[in-house]
């Protein structure tokens, strides 16, 4: 899949480009004239204002060749439906609201426990500020570029051995402090089951307000 970089000034550059048009989040992307209609493409959207960055895959639904009036040459493109929580993630930043990303794949806790980040750009640990089924916010740790597959290992209270997966890089925040967005990849039956267990458990204490164990001498689970 073709990656396409495009930097933005600030918010109101991409709400610029963006339309909602046939229950759909369309882009203008000059930046992706080189592909072709019916196309797939990751975007690396790059708020340069914010220092944010967020990859979403879309496909490219039409090209203007040459310049029309004011109009620059250029491709429109189509968000995929599956991206749509992060679609909105960037429209709310763009708006300068704050953002916060909620997965499809249920509900998000807000929580804190260390986990460790490793792909072949280095590694290192950070702290888990939210989990979903889907992924996670990291905290604390200098972020790989966009798209890198990362192999993770979360370290949630009561955990020995902690709990080992793979991941993605999909949004990366470089200022004021490092953050990155995790969506979990190629996760067996059982390590989905694992980490739906997990957040069930962190949402139960924190409504409750006590602690929370994710199982004592819990093993290590691959992805």
């Amino acid at each position: 899949m073709q990656v396409v970089q495009v930097h933005l000034r600030d918010g109101a550059d991409l709400l610029g480009r963006y339309a909602r048009k046939n229950d759909r989040d369309e882009l203008f992307v000059a930046e992706a004239l080189d592909c072709a209609v019916g196309e797939e493409v990751a975007l690396d959207l790059y708020f340069d204002h914010s220092g944010y960055a967020f990859r979403v895959q879309a496909r490219v639904i039409s090209r203007r060749l040459t310049h029309a009036g004011n109009l620059p040459p250029g491709a429109r493109v189509a968000i995929l439906r599956q991206a749509g929580s992060l679609a909105a993630m960037i429209i709310s930043h763009a708006k300068g609201d704050e953002i916060q990303y909620h997965p499809r794949t249920g509900m998000r806790v807000d929580c804190s426990f260390p986990v460790r980040l490793r792909s072949a750009h280095g590694s290192g640990r950070g702290e888990v500020i939210d989990l979903a089924a889907g992924g996670m916010r990291v905290s604390g740790v200098q972020p790989p570029p966009l798209g890198t597959a990362v192999q993770c290992k979360l370290y949630p209270p009561g955990s020995i051995l902690g709990l080992a997966l793979r991941g993605r890089v999909v949004w990366l925040r470089a200022q004021p402090e490092a953050a990155l967005g995790v969506q979990f990849q190629s996760l067996t039956a059982r390590t989905a089951r694992r980490v739906s267990e997990l957040v069930a458990r962190l949402a139960k204490a924190r409504d409750w307000g006590g602690g929370v164990g994710a199982g004592k001498g819990e093993s290590d689970v691959g992805g």
